[in-house]
């Protein structure tokens, strides 16, 4: 399966959930068997679906669903704060009257006003990128936790397609993509705690295997992840995998030392 695949069916499934259901927001989410899923996520402020094909934690959305790429850069202080970027127009239409806003995510309490900004130049054709930064906005709010980005046109909302972080969740489809080939063991991710190395998923081939062979499978698991780093042996005594069900997120088995072992959860 390939990301393309993933978000073709899921778009497939939302047609036919959305016709059967009469609720146009109502999201879907499919776990296949193999630790690969797709899905769709609703957006409030343009009142569309954005897809998704993954395999373990990583997911890749569709780029041709975005009309605009934005690469943002947050100059934080404790009472004011800006952000600037660029803009670019990936679509095949002309787009004017864009603004963005940043404002202060809040846990609670009143949102502070936004920063806003106009693009430069004021009109994007296919391909063209433009810049802009905001006015100051007060990030001095105690609850505030992040800084949230909004880009309009007009008075509409515009999804950006953020080329970092979609660079980013590239790398982690093609990691967990060469843990599977490896394996048939979806890498999902290397928790905090030190008697864990990674968990993984476990695909149905891996699960028909006999112990023998899981065990072969586990440990060219650990060496794929020693490669692409994401496995340290020097930080544990031991090369500890938690070998999770796809479908169920439970933890099936634990491999220490060489041993694969049944988990009661």
């Amino acid at each position: 399966m390939n990301a393309d695949e993933l978000r073709a069916r899921a778009r497939t499934l939302q047609g036919r959930i959305t016709e059967l259901s009469g609720v146009p927001s109502l999201s879907i989410r499919i776990n296949f068997a193999n630790g690969f899923t797709a899905n769709t996520t609703w957006h409030d402020g343009t009142k569309r679906f954005y897809s998704f094909g993954g395999v373990g934690a990583a997911e890749l959305a569709d780029v041709k669903e975005y009309p605009i790429e934005i690469d943002t850069t947050i100059v934080a202080g404790w009472e004011t704060s800006t952000c600037r970027g660029k803009l670019k127009n990936i679509s095949d239409k002309p787009l004017e009257m864009l603004t963005v806003e940043c404002s202060p995510e809040v846990y609670f309490g009143p949102r502070k006003a936004p920063g806003r900004a106009k693009m430069s130049p004021p009109v994007l054709g296919p391909g063209v990128e433009g810049q802009f930064m905001t006015t100051s906005f007060d990030y001095s709010q105690y609850s505030a936790f992040g800084v949230k980005v909004v880009v309009k046109q007009g008075e509409q909302e515009v999804l950006p397609y953020n080329r970092y972080a979609a660079k980013k969740g590239q790398e982690r489809w093609d990691q967990a993509v060469s843990i599977y080939n490896a394996s048939g063991l979806s890498y999902f991710q290397s928790p905090p705690e030190k008697e864990v190395g990674a968990l993984v998923l476990a695909s149905p081939a891996f699960q028909k295997l006999d112990k023998s062979e899981q065990e072969k499978a586990c440990a060219k698991a650990i060496d794929e992840m020693v490669k692409l780093r994401l496995f340290d042996r020097a930080k544990s005594k031991k090369a500890v995998l938690k070998i999770h069900d796809p479908m169920t997120k439970t933890a099936r088995w634990h491999y220490t030392d060489g041993q694969l072992s049944d988990v009661l959860e």
